[in-house]
């Protein structure tokens, strides 16, 4: 009969998972991170909400017009900057756990995006569904919904903590008279 290893085993198999070591005694790869990251990865977030163009048009009768046409910026958004300098977002969370200056950059950043998305969604330029979906899965911001049913769900499981002190029999007959009040 094989030995049968526990789950505090340290030689245990953890199948499609990766081990990753309590200390990191940095026996991988070095590190690609760099302290500049900081100012990198801010001016890449830091971008105004909207472009402006100055154009000209040139009418039939040959009179010319100079307007400004003000065009929303792309989202600036992580994995465009991952890419720019040659990182997964993994290693990106990494360098957020481990370096405090980085992840104090990195929290402005969301605030960057944060501002592009509220400007522009106000403005009507972007696409109120993805608004919403981006605010709430990109920004961790909860919607005012989210905020009512994680309360009805508090309130239930407080009703039902409070139903656990009563007998059996209590609860039959509260039962009991709830039916008879419901019958009149």
């Amino acid at each position: 009969m094989p030995t049968e290893l526990k789950l505090d085993d340290p030689n245990r198999e953890i199948p499609f998972r990766r081990r990753r070591k309590k200390n990191h005694d940095h026996a991988g790869q070095p590190t690609k991170y760099r302290p500049e990251y900081c100012h990198l990865i801010l001016t890449h977030f830091n971008v105004p909400s909207q472009n402006t163009l100055d154009i000209t048009i040139t009418k039939p009768d040959g009179t010319r017009e100079e307007k400004q046409l003000s065009k929303p910026v792309l989202y600036p958004m992580l994995i465009d900057f991952c890419e720019s300098i040659d990182i997964s977002e993994h290693t990106h969370f990494d360098w957020v756990r481990d370096h405090p200056e980085y992840a104090h950059a990195w929290n402005k950043c969301k605030a960057h995006q944060k501002r592009i998305l509220i400007q522009n969604g106000l403005a009507g330029e972007y696409d109120a569904r993805i608004v919403q979906f981006v605010a709430i899965n990109d920004l961790d911001m909860v919607s005012a919904k989210d905020e009512v049913k994680m309360k009805g769900v508090n309130k239930e499981c407080d009703e039902r903590e409070e139903m656990k002190a009563f007998s059996t029999d209590q609860l039959n007959k509260i039962l009991s008279i709830g039916k008879t009040q419901s019958d009149t």
